[in-house]
């Protein structure tokens, strides 16, 4: 189920029973009118999926356990760590920000060399997740600190995760700069679903790097 089904779901079987309530409580006070019964349920169911959309992206917002619980399988949100080798054998260590919303998944990086010195940085929010396939395709404009110009590219990369039903752990796939057109390995972690600094997450992305040496 869609992160945005799910919500929509959660919301309207709240407002179901407290309409239903509402309809218990007219009985109660012996409020025979059909119309007026219709009216005011109407009201009430409206106002009340209103106040509910609010307060639940408002916990959404600020508690990540509700939120990771709501997206499921599709929850990708935090900071990712890992490593590429690049089109001349070089490899190069990467940052991932990961910004997810309902209709939106926003991907900003990073990349150093092996001295950490700067060396390209991308964004996508052109991104497709499809959890029955484990997989995360996007598009994503490039800038490198070589390149007099921005370019653009692709990237796919398939889920590891514990369960189907599970949000991935590690993403591993290619990545190919259409100006290089070239595939780029790489292998990535997610490391915290806060913000870190950057040494923190560049030295986890080496971790990654000399743990997984060989299959590169």
């Amino acid at each position: 189920m869609k992160p945005i089904t799910k919500f929509n779901s959660i919301v309207l079987s709240i407002t179901t029973l407290i309409v239903f309530g509402c309809w218990l409580l007219f009985a109660l006070i012996k409020i025979t009118n059909p119309y007026l019964i219709v009216i005011t349920s109407g009201f009430v169911s409206f106002g009340v999926y209103k106040i509910l959309v609010k307060v639940f992206l408002w916990i959404i917002s600020k508690c990540r356990k509700f939120k990771k619980w709501i997206f499921g399988p599709y929850y990708l949100e935090g900071y990712w760590a890992g490593f590429y080798i690049g089109a001349k054998g070089n490899v190069r260590f990467l940052i991932e920000s990961f910004e997810q919303g309902f209709d939106s998944l926003v991907i900003r990086g990073w990349s150093y060399d092996e001295n950490n010195d700067y060396h390209a940085s991308w964004e996508s929010d052109t991104v497709n997740i499809n959890v029955d396939k484990g997989k995360l395709s996007y598009m994503y404009d490039v800038n490198a600190i070589s390149d007099i110009a921005n370019n653009n590219g692709i990237a796919i990369f398939i889920f590891d995760r514990e369960t189907k039903s599970s949000p991935p752990i590690r993403l591993r796939g290619f990545s190919a700069d259409l100006h290089i057109a070239k595939k780029i390995k790489a292998l990535e972690v997610k490391v915290s679903e806060t913000h870190l600094p950057d040494n923190i997450l560049l030295e986890r992305a080496r971790e990654l790097y000399n743990q997984n040496r060989e299959m590169f």
